[in-house]
């Protein structure tokens, strides 16, 4: 589920935009925010989990709201997400960031009144009030728009592409960091853990156990609701190390400092990717870890109870201690439920296909003859003898390989790999690919001979995909193997 989550891809990020919506553009309030010019919607205000959003929009349009007119310039700061706190300060309050720091004191803002009005939801209300005013934008320039109207704009504004599928766009994220004062702190360099102590969701099950750990590790813990906004900045400003469950509460590492190290919890088998964009634009080392979750089948399993085994969030810890000198090619790997940067220890092994590498040394069956950069695997099974070891705790096994496919019948490969007989997993490879599988304890032996087996079936010649004469059954050529030990201490 996480590499489903976290794929290798391009991505593009189109220019942030202020621009005006046609005189007569209409809003439904109702709970989405929907704007409308002429029959048409903006696109911006949909959100992408509603299914006919198009008989939906048919239907909000003729409930029987007041209309109202706002004849006065504003830029429009009200969307589906804006009750939630990561999605306020992700994703709407940049848009009113931007639009100020382009106009300073121009617009006023035309915003949900529920979340401006701490007589409605006073903790939340006041939030959002103080995250607006640590930007300058006072109450008296914001516009309630209440959920059982229809309002008729003359001039608004709208700032777009704030937000992507790409996620935030990083000049938000800069504007965002650049614009907001910096406050003096006396304990850079911390170790912070975000947790609420009243979240109705996506709680840790076995949080006693978890804190103990924080403790250990010399984490100052800190919930985020007894915190002003511009005191949960300057947290975040000031801290190396992190924590949190995946959620709101780590909308913060937009404030993190550069090569900050996160860690975060969150119920299995929920593939969200919310601030992934946020690590890269931080350059952070991310530890992402799933427990599983007690769901008893009512709400949605995302936000149910869930545990996380603190042996796991002790590997993710130490791991993410690893100094930058211990770094192994990027990526993640994944230990038990736990995903980790591949920042590992001792080096067991090294194997290089190429010329120079000699691996013909450990080659058993299975193999063809060596090619200047890699060796191809032929046939349905090969096999390697690894060199002896004096380590036998839990270990990481690296593969650089990629895949003899065909874009017109075949576009991946399996491959299927065994250590001593028991299986370590595997992958499917559509081209060249760094692959990353874990070694338990017990798995690998001290002082005695390792087998690895590689499992390819189903074959084909190159020649029978169509790519000259050779008529060797192939699947998958062989760059580099490494074996490195995880961590069990710190380094």
């Amino acid at each position: 589920m996480l590499h489903a989550t976290y794929p290798a891809r391009e991505l593009r990020f189109e220019p942030i935009r202020l621009g005006r919506l046609p005189v007569g553009t209409v809003l439904h309030a109702g709970h989405n925010f929907w704007v409308e010019h002429a029959g048409r919607l903006a696109i911006e205000q949909v959100n992408p989990l509603i299914g006919n959003w198009s008989a939906l929009h048919a239907d909000i349009a003729k409930l029987p709201f007041g209309s109202e007119k706002i004849a006065q310039p504003c830029v429009l700061a009200a969307r589906y997400g804006d009750v939630t706190w990561g999605h306020w300060v992700g994703e709407i309050l940049p848009r009113i960031v931007i639009a100020e720091a382009m106009y300073p004191g121009r617009f006023s803002f035309a915003m949900n009144a529920n979340i401006i009005d701490p007589t409605i939801d006073g903790g939340y209300a006041t939030a959002v009030l103080q995250s607006l005013g640590a930007y300058g934008i006072n109450q008296d320039r914001l516009i309630g728009l209440r959920a059982d109207r229809h309002y008729h704009f003359d001039t608004l504004f709208a700032v777009a592409d704030i937000w992507s599928v790409a996620g935030i766009h990083p000049t938000a994220i800069d504007v965002m960091r650049s614009r907001l004062p910096k406050v003096q702190t006396e304990n850079p360099g911390r170790k912070l853990a975000i947790l609420r102590r009243d979240a109705s969701t996506r709680n840790i099950a076995n949080l006693a156990d978890i804190e103990q750990v924080l403790d250990r590790e010399g984490y100052t813990i800190a919930d985020p609701a007894r915190l002003s906004f511009q005191a949960q900045a300057d947290l975040f400003r000031t801290s190396d190390d992190l924590f949190g469950v995946l959620g709101s509460g780590l909308i913060g590492l937009m404030f993190a400092p550069d090569n900050v190290r996160v860690a975060s919890v969150a119920p299995g088998s929920w593939p969200d990717a919310y601030f992934h964009i946020f690590m890269q634009h931080r350059n952070a080392s991310y530890a992402d870890l799933r427990g599983p979750a007690l769901w008893t089948g009512e709400g949605l399993e995302r936000d149910a109870p869930f545990l996380v085994v603190p042996s796991h969030f002790e590997s993710a810890l130490m791991t993410l201690s690893q100094p930058e000198s211990v770094q192994s090619p990027g990526g993640m790997t994944k230990i038990g439920d736990v995903t980790i940067p591949r920042r590992l220890g001792q080096t067991l092994a090294d194997i290089d296909f190429a010329e120079a590498g000699k691996s013909q040394l450990y080659q058993r069956e299975g193999w063809s003859f060596q090619e200047p950069q890699h060796v191809w695997a032929v046939g349905p099974r090969s096999v390697i003898v690894l060199p002896d070891v004096d380590f036998a705790a839990a270990a990481l096994l690296e593969l650089d390989v990629f895949a003899l496919t065909d874009q017109s019948c075949l576009i991946a490969r399996r491959l299927e790999v065994f250590l001593n007989g028991t299986s370590l997993g595997g992958a499917d490879i559509a081209a060249h690919a760094t692959i990353s599988l874990v070694i338990l304890p017990g798995c690998l032996l001290a002082g005695a001979t390792n087998i690895l087996e590689f499992h390819h079936p189903h074959c084909l010649s190159p020649r029978a995909l169509g790519f000259g004469d050779d008529d060797r059954p192939l699947a998958f050529a062989f760059k580099r193997l490494r074996l490195r030990a995880s961590a069990t201490k710190r380094i």
